[in-house]
């Protein structure tokens, strides 16, 4: 059984707009894959967050918690 987080990120995908892609967006999907590790799938989406645009370093903060 895969964590509910992916399942999240999958759910979420029909909603996502980008104005830098515009319809081409769904060439980025999955946001997560289903049968990934836990660490593969951070990389899934740090890459995701990566390709929208926004830098490494705004990316990581996004996905690490402060301390």
């Amino acid at each position: 059984m895969e964590p509910p987080w992916i399942a999240i990120c999958i759910s979420q995908e029909g909603v996502l707009k980008s104005d830098l892609f515009g319809e081409d967006l769904s060439k980025l999907f999955p946001v997560a894959e289903p049968d990934c590790s836990d660490s593969g799938t951070f990389d899934n989406a740090l890459e995701f967050l990566l390709m929208t645009g926004r830098s490494l370093q705004e990316s990581v903060m996004m996905m690490v918690p402060e301390a």
